[in-house]
Formats: structure tokens, sequence, C-alpha cells
């Protein structure tokens, strides 16, 4: 192919031989692209931010009727506020725990507490 041969290629006029595009042309092309509508947040929360979630969550105190099991719901009264402040009385069958000055721990083998 030689030089002087001429590509039509969207050019109506012939006429206009400077708007033919030849065979060693260059043809640069560039696109535009219209700026997005919605503006896109890519952002993520902090640790500290999840505990904030998490404590403002489990802040609301919820119903008893959701919280225990409903065979358990006749002892209301064992779970409320009042006795869970303060201890039982002292009864007749308290019993404590003597520890031995100067004991040594026996060894024992340890047993896996997860599989």
């Amino acid at each position: 192919m030689g030089s002087e041969t001429q590509l039509e290629y969207g050019c109506e006029d012939s006429e206009s031989p400077d708007k033919a595009i030849k065979v060693d042309d260059r043809i640069y092309a560039a696109t535009l692209h219209p700026p997005p509508m919605a503006t896109e947040i890519w952002a993520s929360q902090t640790p500290s931010q999840h505990l904030a979630q998490a404590f403002a969550a489990n802040s609301q105190p919820k119903p008893l009727h959701s919280t225990v099991p409903h065979h358990l719901q006749d002892f209301e009264d064992m779970f409320s506020k009042a006795l869970f402040d303060s201890l039982p009385e002292h009864k007749q069958w308290d019993h404590a725990i003597e520890l031995v000055l100067d004991a040594e721990p026996s060894s024992c083998k340890v047993y896996p507490l997860a599989p």
C-alpha cells in the first residue's frame, strides 16, 4: 500500500482532502466521563466505635420475659434488682472453707478444656 491510499472514514466531503485519514496517520481519542451523580463514601468503623455501639445496645434494659426462660418466669421475684444487689441472709447451714497454712498444691494432670 502506498501513502497515496486514503480512507474515507467519517468524511463525506470529497472537497476537503485534508480531513481524509491516510494510512500512516495517528488518531488520538479521549473519553470524558461525567461526574457521578451520587457521592460514594468508603468508610469503616474503628474498634472503639464498635464497642460504643455494643455498649449502647446492651445498656438498654430488656424485659424479664424476653431474657428469662419460660419455665423460670414463675420465680420473677428472684430476678429483681433489689435481690441482686444484696447478699442472702446468713442461715444455719452456712459453712466456711478452712485453709491450711503453708500447704503445697498437689500435682495433677491438666485436662484440656477445648477439643
